[in-house]
Parts: structure tokens; sequence; C-alpha cells
């Protein structure tokens, strides 16, 4: 049940504009993430979990004009903090 939650979010993380960071950077992020969060999931579902809820704050500000650059440093960070980095 968790892990369809994390593919929902996941799903529902599309790109209204871009800058910087472009729509396919976004996405190729959002499917390294959540590729990495299965992996985290089976170690820590609690840190899952709560990676999982940072990237509804993701999914909010990407909705702000201008705001692609900040959403690609947030799933770099994301990236970073699941990978153990």
């Amino acid at each position: 049940m968790n892990m369809l939650r994390i593919f929902v979010v996941v799903a529902a993380l599309a790109p209204v504009s871009a800058f910087a960071c472009t729509a396919e950077d976004i996405n190729a992020k959002a499917t390294e993430l959540s590729t990495s969060l299965q992996t985290l999931a089976a170690r820590d579902q609690q840190k899952a979990m709560e990676v999982t809820q940072r990237m509804q704050a993701i999914q909010a500000k990407q909705q702000a004009p201008g705001s692609m650059t900040e959403a690609c440093k947030m799933y770099d960070e994301l990236l970073a903090e699941v990978k153990g980095k």
C-alpha cells in the first residue's frame, strides 16, 4: 500500500514549465527517485514515507511559475539523501 502511494505521488509530479531545468530533467529525477525509494522502503519504510511527504512539497512548488530550477534542486537533495550521499 505504501509503495502504491509513492508511485502515485511520483506520477503526479508533472512539470508545467521549464527554465534552467527542463521537463525531461524533472521526469528523469522523479523516475530515479521512485526507483531509489523502492530500495529505501525495503530497508526503512518510515524514512521512505518521510521522503514521499517531502516530494509532495516539490509538487506544490512546481505549480508556481518559474519554479522548475528549485524543483530540480529539491529532487537532487532528496536523491542524495535516499542514496546516502
